[in-house]
């Protein structure tokens, strides 16, 4: 877990040292060649030429169109808020918690699968397997009212049904889908932070949609104006590659090489050096 002046250290270091990797399009000649040269793909019916954002554009009859505005962007998402259960708003999320909304939280999602699991080990989870997992949940540690901190996430991370990087599958023969993943949290996300587990290693957070526990190394916590003021920035990057990285900084391994997938917003910073 780190302090958020490192974050701020590191966005000044992301605004500033961001590599952004072009794609260039093969042409459908070009294309057709590659396919004629033997390219094939184990998912059924993509074509290589599929893979290029332009086949895609040229598809489209005007993909210059603007589809909505910013006023429009926000009414839409003000509405999802509103409507969507599932949706938190975090700027309106409570201070304190008691006891019992974050055990009732952890619960709902920490609990025995629906079926039979198996690990990489290949042995079938059980009963004593479970309990040594709940025993982690920490619930016994819960404070009659939890004053809920906030936080913002400065690596990708994994949201996880229990405090472990252990993973379960349904079946031996399968292990490409591990059940204890819920969702995902990429850097610039904010999150509420509201319990810690035993062994001190995983936070359960909630962001704007969903509730889970996370490594406590992928977030910085930190005031929580300072988290929204953050992430409210007006002056911002968008990540439109699929996937780009950082520039090796051997000065600030906490935002050297990191990994930043297309849509993330990273406020831009002014250059305040004299």
């Amino acid at each position: 877990m780190r302090l958020i002046p490192k974050l701020m250290l590191s966005v000044v270091t992301l605004a500033a040292g961001l590599f952004l990797t072009a794609c260039a399009s093969q042409t459908t000649d070009q294309q057709a060649a590659a396919n004629a040269n033997g390219w094939s793909s184990d998912v059924i019916g993509v074509k290589e030429m599929q893979l290029s954002a332009d086949y895609w554009v040229n598809k489209i009859g005007q993909p210059d169109q603007l589809l909505e505005n910013p006023m429009g962007i926000a009414a839409f998402d003000k509405k999802a808020f509103a409507k969507d259960k599932h949706m938190i708003d975090l700027e309106r999320f409570p201070a304190k918690l008691t006891d019992g909304e974050i055990r009732d939280m952890v619960l709902s999602l920490s609990k025995p699968y629906g079926s039979d699991l198996y690990g990489d080990d290949d042995k079938l989870l059980g009963e004593a397997g479970y309990e040594a997992y709940r025993a982690n949940l920490n619930l016994d540690g819960l404070a009659d009212t939890t004053d809920v901190r906030y936080a913002m996430v400065v690596e990708r991370a994994s949201m996880r049904t229990w405090p472990t990087d252990d993973r379960y599958f349904k079946t031996l023969d399968s292990k490409n889908l591990d059940r204890f993943q819920e969702n995902g949290l990429f850097p610039a996300d904010a999150v509420a932070v509201l319990h810690a587990s035993l062994d001190g290693e995983w936070l359960f957070v909630q962001s704007y949609n969903y509730a889970a526990w996370v490594r406590k190394e992928a977030i910085a916590i930190g005031e929580r104006q300072r988290v929204f003021d953050y992430k409210n920035s007006t002056d911002f990057l968008v990540i439109t590659g699929d996937k780009v990285f950082t520039t090796f900084n051997p000065d600030v391994p906490g935002v050297s090489e990191v990994q930043l997938e297309m849509g993330i917003r990273l406020p831009l910073l002014k250059n305040t050096a004299d």
